[in-house]
């Protein structure tokens, strides 16, 4: 075989090795969706990364952050931050609850992020960093990491991942699981969503001798939640209306920005899709998005 001695002799020069620093470069290239996102992590918290404990609507991080009651079933807590608090308990004791916290929010930003530009990898970089941009420091996450609704902002996260599998459910039953388990974290709301893209992805396979199968992996997914829903409802808790988390449209512009990410129920958490200018964004984003589905590949369309 050749090599660099006998290139030498031919006259040749032998290839030079990679260089530390182009290796560097080239995988700070390639990883540029994780440290964009997150930077946009870090920016979105903005003060809230300060030393001390913080405390927004539904959030708490205090300095110590036990392990859920929930998680030995007491109570219930057992569907509200299990298991979601989880990770953050664990980490109190080594930074401390606040930190782990927005350690936590971070991350989520961070992997929502790089979940949606790696959907897009077919498109330019910018519309590729535009997808990220949107989705995961939008106006309906923001208002989310704002309101403390972890369970939101975890399941954010997972989405981007976990669409191809739960579009395609057929194909691989083991990846599928794995995407209904990190979509049920979320609780019955992301599991509804779950339920959608099932529909639509069962609809779209040729898999009639199969769907006794995806069924049954997804229901098995969604015991993460069905089964502490149940422990507490025995227990006697109540099921009530979701009237005073009804969407907030105080005008015809809020029905506009709704396509932007607007109308959370608590219009002083509400970040952006605002006003005149929230509702034309809205119009904007779905023009946009149904003149681009065109460019999308056959199954996404």
């Amino acid at each position: 075989m050749p090599n660099a001695a006998t290139d030498e002799r031919a006259g040749g020069a032998a290839p030079a090795p990679p260089s530390a620093s182009g290796s560097r470069r080239r995988w700070l290239l390639g990883a540029w969706p994780w440290w964009t996102g997150a930077l946009a992590g870090l920016l979105v918290l903005g003060p809230g990364l300060a030393p001390g404990s913080l405390y927004s609507l539904d959030l708490s991080l205090t300095p110590r952050i036990p392990l859920p009651p929930g998680f030995w079933g007491l109570g219930p807590a057992l569907p509200q931050r299990v298991p979601t608090f989880l990770p953050i308990a664990a980490l109190s004791p080594l930074v401390g609850g606040p930190a782990a916290g927005k350690l936590f929010l971070v991350a989520c930003i961070a992997i929502a992020f790089a979940g949606a530009v790696r959907l897009a990898v077919s498109l330019p970089p910018l519309t590729r960093l535009g997808a990220g941009v949107l989705y995961a420091i939008g106006p309906f996450a923001v208002t989310r990491v704002a309101a403390g609704h972890l369970n939101v902002v975890l399941v954010a996260a997972a989405l981007p991942w976990a669409l191809p599998h739960l579009l395609r459910p057929s194909a691989d039953l083991r990846r599928t699981f794995l995407a209904a388990v990190a979509m049920a974290v979320g609780g019955s709301a992301s599991s509804s969503l779950v339920g959608v893209l099932l529909v639509i992805g069962l609809l779209t396979e040729d898999v009639r001798r199969r769907v006794g199968r995806v069924l049954l992996v997804v229901a098995a997914a969604a015991l993460l939640w069905i089964i502490p829903d149940l422990v507490v409802l025995w227990a006697g808790a109540e099921v009530r209306g979701g009237d005073t988390f009804r969407t907030h449209l105080p005008d015809v512009w809020s029905a506009g920005g709704l396509l932007a990410g607007g109308g959370f129920w608590r219009a002083d958490f509400q970040v952006g899709a605002l006003g005149v200018g929230g509702a034309l964004g809205g119009v904007v984003l779905t023009a946009l998005a149904a003149y681009g589905h065109r460019e999308l590949p056959g199954r996404w369309r």
